[in-house]
């Protein structure tokens, strides 16, 4: 099974972003671009509960950083994430 979505999956996510509960979103490896990215920094900057995109590939640095400056500061992990994180070392 694939996870590439492209830009038109980035098209998707950044028209549902905007409303949305999600507060992290990881798409790296994804099969996303620049052209994308920039769907989903002009959703992120129009107002979501976001604190995480996680991007790679094709996305030029720049627009990298602006994604992660729109999301906001990161709230540390649930403390169950611990407990999880530590049960599987």
């Amino acid at each position: 099974m694939s996870n590439v979505v492209g830009d038109e999956g980035a098209a998707v996510f950044a028209a549902a972003l905007p409303g949305s509960e999600l507060r992290r979103l990881d798409l790296r490896r994804s099969g996303i671009t620049g052209v994308g990215a920039r769907l989903l920094l002009a959703a992120v900057e129009a107002g979501t509960n976001l604190t995480y995109l996680g991007l790679l590939g094709d996305v030029p640095r720049r627009i990298k950083r602006a994604l992660t400056a729109a999301c906001g500061p990161v709230e540390p992990p649930h403390e169950d994430i611990g407990a999880i994180a530590s049960a599987y070392r």
